[in-house]
């Protein structure tokens, strides 16, 4: 039925377009879905009209076999992408900022079908100015497997893959950096003459080595509990790992959180640490660079680096065990012992760490900008 609609709808497009050769609307309904379709065409010769005629009857027999999708815009495509995923809460968190991230650069009114290798190919280099290269890699492996999913489902959204041609980013990944104490003392004395809320992110980034999306997002909820501010809870989907997180919080951090909490003057339970905001941070790296040229370190060290910081002090002074236990990962380089940790012989370990400004005072190592200035 549906066929003989078409090839009846396509005659009459052709006797229109041959009687008269100028600027022809086009006006049908789609039998399958009732939907109204307009096409305007402006043809000067009869191979030319005969030819678009044929393109829209192809066109709407593909639509009624179920071969052709409506133009998508690409915001649209990416949210279903991610509807269609079974990933963890925050594997697709980091899929849907890089949608976001493409959805800004392409353009609002980005079509996926439209969307070419060059024009991909220019985003990503675009990007590609601020942003390391595994950064890049993670980009590169999420469009390849959105515009797989694009060409693949039933209607395609596209019929080629512009992700396929992508090149692999140029450039080594970049390996993690570890501070020493002195240079975190001196970190934390810069953080003091910034945005308030910057040297407690940081200490709790160093004692606690939090990714940044955590530290942002820990709320005070997570830090109270029955051990006062000895104990950091966070759920299953907060973490990377999809398990609930469980530590002991080291005294300098304790007293840091009382400090906040004392200059705060209330407390909300749902209020985050860092800011005290309901809706958290989305980023702290700018006055992070600024407090590492104050302190007169590389201005390249990352938010990651501190959780590199607080692996590398952990394995100095714990049972790798317990360095791991904490960093809710498995540390390379280094065999794995299996050894039974409970909350009560981590918080030994980790009490016995020195603290970071003490040790630095002592040492009168702590050189900033305003000093030399």
């Amino acid at each position: 039925m549906a066929e003989q609609v078409y090839s009846r709808i396509g005659r009459f497009i052709v006797r229109k377009l041959e009687r008269q050769r100028r600027v022809w609307h086009v006006r049908f309904r789609d039998t399958i879905t009732g939907r109204r379709y307009c096409r305007t065409t402006r043809e000067t010769s009869r191979r030319q009209a005969e030819a678009r005629a044929r393109e829209i009857v192809d066109e709407f027999e593909a639509r009624a076999r179920g071969e052709f999708a409506e133009p998508v815009g690409f915001a649209g495509a990416f949210a279903e992408w991610l509807d269609s995923r079974t990933t963890r809460e925050t594997t697709a968190r980091g899929e849907a900022s890089v949608g976001v991230l493409f959805a800004s650069v392409l353009g609002a009114d980005a079509v996926v079908s439209e969307i070419t290798p060059q024009a991909l190919q220019a985003a990503l280099s675009r990007l590609a100015r601020e942003r390391a290269p595994t950064t890049m890699r993670r980009y590169r492996r999420v469009l390849r497997a959105f515009w797989r999913y694009c060409t693949t489902r039933t209607p395609p959204y596209a019929q080629s893959d512009p992700a396929q041609t992508l090149p692999r980013p140029v450039g080594a990944a970049r390996g993690g950096v570890a501070l020493e104490r002195l240079e975190a003392a001196r970190l934390l004395i810069a953080a003091s003459s910034g945005p308030p809320y910057l040297r407690l992110a940081i200490e709790i980034a160093l004692h606690t080595g939090l990714r940044k999306r955590n530290v942002l997002e820990l709320r005070w909820k997570h830090v109270a509990s029955e051990y006062g501010f000895g104990r950091l809870w966070l759920p299953n989907t907060m973490m990377k790992s999809g398990r609930p997180f469980e530590m002991p919080v080291h005294p300098e951090l304790q007293v840091a959180l009382r400090m906040e909490l004392k200059r705060m003057g209330s407390f909300d339970l749902r209020a985050t640490v860092v800011g005290h905001r309901q809706k958290p941070l989305r980023d702290a790296l700018g006055p992070l660079r600024t407090a590492l040229r104050r302190a007169g370190l590389d201005e390249s060290i990352r938010w990651h680096d501190l959780r590199h910081t607080a692996s590398t002090w952990w394995l100095d002074a714990m049972p790798l065990a317990a360095a791991e236990k904490l960093a809710d990962r498995r540390i390379p380089g280094a065999a794995a012992r299996y050894e039974h940790l409970d909350f009560r012989r981590l918080k030994k370990h980790v009490d016995a760490l020195p603290w970071i400004g003490a040790g630095a005072v002592a040492a009168g190592a702590i050189k900033t900008e305003d000093s030399h200035g």
